[in-house]
């Protein structure tokens, strides 16, 4: 039931590290593992990945609140009361809290709602020449074509992940399976994208020919 393994952090012991594992509800969360081999334990659900601080805590995402909670790294538990650290802090779409602690134990984190991601050109000197499609909240992955014409851009479509293509003047959807479809690459010639898709149950690399025609091969 696990999609995928993801933000590994390093506790202060120098062998054990907590990471974020994406999947099924009883699965997901923030994991502990060892360095020396041992199983990996199931710590606590959480929406973003976990953050260890000098002190032995760990703090994370839950909702839209930064919490912390004491670790016990070698009964593998989490004990003691959730302290909420901050309000109104976010996590990316990768599940990423963005909150990053100092070795003085100082928490750096960052607030407010999620903005709109613009695709933008910008010339060598940081000078903006235009954008490319309409604002989203959900843009990653953009994949350029080698004439530079078009892109290629994962972005949410009724609920889930889809690839969608844009030129200058027009955005269309290139991917319709109820799977996750990311991480666009054009081929050298620009007549086909290949991704990454979950429609299998599991990841797997698809391809698709840009002008139509067939349809999607594994």
């Amino acid at each position: 039931g696990q999609q995928s393994h993801r933000w590994p952090n390093l506790l202060p012991d120098g062998h054990r590290f907590v990471f974020y594992v994406r999947g099924a509800s009883e699965s997901a969360g923030i994991w502990l593992g060892d360095l020396g081999g041992a199983a990996p334990r199931h710590l606590s659900p959480a929406d973003g990945a976990a953050v260890s601080l000098p002190s032995g805590w760990l703090t994370w995402v839950r909702g839209n609140a930064l919490v912390a909670q004491k670790l016990d790294a070698d009964g593998a538990v989490l004990e003691g009361t959730i302290r909420t650290l901050a309000q109104d802090v976010l996590r990316d779409d990768s599940n990423r809290s963005l909150a990053s602690a100092a070795d003085t134990g100082s928490i750096a984190y960052r607030t407010g709602p999620g903005g709109q991601r613009q695709l933008t050109w910008f010339d060598r000197s940081g000078e903006t020449l235009g954008t490319m499609g309409s604002p989203d909240p959900t843009y990653r992955y953009a994949s350029l074509s080698s004439d530079g014409r078009r892109v290629a851009v994962s972005r949410i479509t009724q609920g889930n992940y889809d690839i969608w293509l844009m030129d200058a003047t027009r955005s269309s959807r290139f991917t319709f399976d109820q799977g996750v479809d990311e991480f666009p690459i054009w081929s050298p010639d620009d007549t086909r994208i290949v991704f990454r898709s979950l429609r299998s149950g599991h990841y797997d690399m698809w391809e698709k020919l840009v002008g139509g025609g067939a349809g999607e091969t594994r």
